[in-house]
């Protein structure tokens, strides 16, 4: 299982954030990881299909709630956002909410 919504930066300031100096770091880090991933879990159970997997369960698929392509999509995604915003703020932008 990995919770792959802390893997999302929504409005960080990912540059220069005195607070927490090592932000890209720390997330890079667990972008490099590549940790095994069979059950995605996240804040809100709908961005992971989460709920329709376990009525699958329920309905007698035991192995519904195992995604391990969806859990990768999941996180290659996030990557990419996380990559994007990146280069955003690298190139001066403030983050989306701290303006």
């Amino acid at each position: 299982m990995v919770d792959v919504g802390s893997l999302w930066p929504p409005d960080y300031q990912l540059i220069g954030n005195a607070k927490y100096p090592d932000i890209v770091a720390d997330f890079e880090s667990s972008f490099a990881a590549n940790p095994p991933c069979d059950i995605a879990l996240a804040r809100h159970p709908d961005m992971v299909f989460f709920w329709q997997r376990v009525d699958k369960r329920d309905r007698g698929d035991v192995d519904a709630l195992m995604d391990s392509r969806g859990c990768r999509s999941y996180i290659e995604d996030a990557h990419e956002s996380f990559e994007a915003e990146l280069a955003r703020q690298r190139a001066g932008a403030v983050p989306v909410n701290r303006r």
